[in-house]
C-alpha cells in the first residue's frame, strides 16, 4: 500500500512538474499579441522519458515547430552542448548554427595566423583608423566595454554647450569623472558600426564552447579582408625619441 501512495505522489509531482513546464513554454515562445510562436523551431532534450510526455502536452502551436526530440546523457551547459550537437542537423540555418559556423572560422584563421584581429584597443583601432579592413566584426552579445568621450572646451558663450573630443574605450562600467561622458560600446556599435565603417556586424552569445572561448578573447574581434601591421595606427608619444614608443591615434567617431 504504501509503495503505491509513492509511486502516486511520484506521478503528480512529474505531472505538476510538466505542466509548469508547459505553462513556461507558452508564456516564453508564444507572443501574447498575435498569438503565433516567437521560434521557428523548436528542440526538446533530456535524460528521461519525462520530454516525451512534455511533448505530448505541448501547447499545439509549439507542437508545429518542433523539429526533433533527443536523449542526452548530460544536464547543465554539458547538456545543452550535447543537444545541439545531436540536433545540428535540424538547426542547420538558425542562430546557434550561424554563430557556430562564424566563430569556428575565427578561431581557424586565428591558428593559421590568418587576418584576424581581437580585444578590445586592438579591434576598436583598426576599426576606426584602417578604412575599411575589417570585413566581419564579431561582438559579444554581453560585451561590458564602454566608449568614453572626454570633455575638451565649451563654447565661447559660457557652458550651454559641452563638445566632447578624444575618444576612447574601457572595458568595463566603471564611475566615471564628471567631464566625461560615457555610453555603451555595444549599443553605439549597433547603431553606427556597420554602416560607418562597411563591414560586417555579427552579435554572438556565450551559451556554446566556441561562444565563451571568443568571450576569453575580449568578446570583441573581426575577420579581416587584409592583414594590417597595428603600429601603422600608432603615432610617436611626445617628446619620444624617433618614434620607438608609441601611443593610439585619438579616435574621432
Amino acid at each position: 500500500q504504501s509503495q503505491n501512495r509513492f509511486a502516486r505522489l511520484r506521478n503528480e509531482s512529474r505531472d505538476a512538474y510538466v505542466n509548469q513546464m508547459t505553462e513556461v513554454c507558452t508564456s516564453a515562445l508564444i507572443d501574447p499579441q498575435t498569438h503565433q510562436p516567437l521560434t521557428d523551431g523548436l528542440v526538446l532534450a533530456g535524460s528521461a522519458g519525462i520530454k516525451q510526455i512534455l511533448k505530448d502536452k505541448l501547447d499545439p502551436r509549439l507542437k508545429e515547430t518542433l523539429l526533433g526530440v533527443y536523449d542526452i546523457q548530460y544536464s547543465g551547459n554539458s547538456g545543452l552542448n550535447e543537444a545541439l550537437r545531436l540536433s545540428e542537423p535540424v538547426l542547420k540555418g538558425t542562430r546557434f548554427a550561424k554563430e557556430a559556423l562564424l566563430l569556428t572560422t575565427f578561431m581557424q584563421s586565428l591558428s593559421r595566423s590568418l587576418p584576424v584581429v581581437y580585444g578590445l584597443e586592438a579591434t576598436m583601432r583598426v576599426l576606426t583608423l584602417s578604412g575599411g579592413a575589417i570585413s566581419k566584426l564579431i561582438v559579444w552579445d554581453q560585451l561590458p566595454a564602454l566608449r568614453v568621450c572626454e570633455r575638451e572646451h565649451d563654447d565661447a558663450e559660457g557652458d550651454q554647450e559641452t563638445f566632447f573630443e578624444d575618444v576612447y574605450y574601457v572595458a568595463e562600467e566603471r564611475d566615471l569623472e564628471s567631464d566625461l561622458r560615457s555610453t555603451s560600446l555595444l549599443d553605439w556599435l549597433l547603431e553606427f558600426g556597420a554602416d560607418t565603417f562597411g563591414c560586417e556586424l555579427e552579435v554572438v552569445s556565450d551559451v556554446t564552447p566556441l561562444g565563451r572561448q571568443f568571450v576569453g578573447f575580449g568578446g570583441l574581434g573581426a575577420l579581416l579582408r587584409y592583414g594590417v601591421d597595428e603600429s601603422h595606427y600608432m603615432r610617436p608619444i611626445a617628446g619620444g625619441d624617433s618614434g620607438s614608443d608609441y601611443e593610439a591615434y585619438d579616435w574621432d567617431y
